[in-house]
């Protein structure tokens, strides 16, 4: 089963799950990934039921969504900026 994982969750994974292989994705690879992985968080955060799932979903959200800005050298904090910009 492929799952994308951050690379901070390799060692951990590798002490629980000696079979584990890992991939290592560049550039079109890594953004078509995150692009896949961002639309299924998505989809589970529109079906999860409880506050706590959907609080859950959206921290993964959130995770996969900084990964891609950092790839598109687009910073949190403009972003963020924009937002309260956009509000006024």
């Amino acid at each position: 089963m492929g799952k994308l994982v951050i690379d901070r969750l390799e060692k951990p994974i590798k002490l629980t799950h000696k079979e584990a292989l890992f991939k290592y994705l560049k550039d079109e690879e890594l953004k078509e990934a995150l692009k896949n992985t961002l639309k299924e968080e998505m989809d589970e955060f529109f079906e999860a039921s409880s506050l706590e799932s959907k609080t859950e979903e959206a921290g993964d959200i959130l995770e996969v969504l900084e990964c891609l800005l950092e790839l598109n050298s687009v910073k949190i904090k403009d972003v963020l900026k924009k937002r309260l910009i956009s509000r006024e």
